[in-house]
């Protein structure tokens, strides 16, 4: 079994042990069909993107709304292997980029997360993005 943070990439080449950086700020548990847990330990880097924010009309009831501008999606200076990051950072990234090489994956938050008090303890899946 593969040691917390590392990532099996398996392909036409064989197989290779690597380490998956988790850039989100939380400790990442997968709970697999087979019941095993994996983790992935926050790197205590967290990729962000920057975004900007302008007053928008209320809504008809006064609900105030603000439109977002999002700006520059990067991963770390001399980041290399695959990567863990939030949904919004993995969408602004290949909004910018495309599919340039990197390897994202995002949690799967959907229905089969499993959760505690209404928080997320662990993911089914990881999305590859």
């Amino acid at each position: 079994m593969p040691s917390p943070g590392l990532y099996v990439r398996r392909g036409a080449w064989g197989v290779e042990e690597t380490t998956m950086n988790n850039y989100t700020p939380h400790t990442v548990v997968v709970l697999d069909s087979d019941d095993k847990y994996h983790t992935f330990p926050t790197s205590g880097i967290v990729a962000r993107v920057a975004m900007r924010t302008a007053p928008a009309a209320d809504l008809t009831d006064g609900t105030p709304t603000i439109t977002v501008e999002y700006g520059s999606a990067d991963l770390p200076v001399g980041h290399s292997g695959p990567c863990l990051v939030s949904t919004m950072f993995a969408d602004a990234y290949r909004a910018q980029r495309g599919f340039d090489g990197v390897e994202l994956f995002v949690p799967d938050s959907g229905p089969t997360a499993i959760r505690r008090d209404g928080q997320i303890v662990a993911v089914r899946a990881l999305i590859r993005r």
